[in-house]
């Protein structure tokens, strides 16, 4: 099974690597419940924002074996000189920057979790 999860502010993005007809159960975080929506055996998931790491943990606690794909991405700390994280992004102009382009290099921070 593999449980995509990817895609900022639960909108769904589930690369096309798996076939339609591969017989492998994929499923976006969005619709996850709990192990038991998945058949038996390993899980792949593809994600290690905080979704997916709780819902890796979750499985691996259920006795599944579980994979869990990290991308490129870093986790500040929380709070920084007293302030929350979200809060610096604001001061220093982030939440105010274009999107990157197709191709373009850059780091996902995860600011949750």
């Amino acid at each position: 099974s593999v449980v995509a999860a990817t895609g900022p502010f639960q909108v769904p993005v589930i690369p096309p690597l798996v076939p339609a007809d591969s017989g492998i159960r994929q499923i976006h975080s969005s619709a996850y419940r709990n192990p038991a929506q998945l058949p038996k055996g390993a899980v792949l998931v593809v994600g290690a924002g905080s979704s997916g790491v709780q819902i890796a943990d979750e499985l691996q606690r259920s006795g599944r074996r579980v994979y869990l794909s990290v991308g490129a991405h870093d986790r500040p700390p929380r709070a920084y000189r007293g302030r929350d994280f979200c809060w610096w992004l604001g001061v220093l102009g982030k939440w105010d920057l274009e999107t990157p382009g197709p191709g373009t290099e850059h780091v996902t921070i995860a600011v949750s979790g």
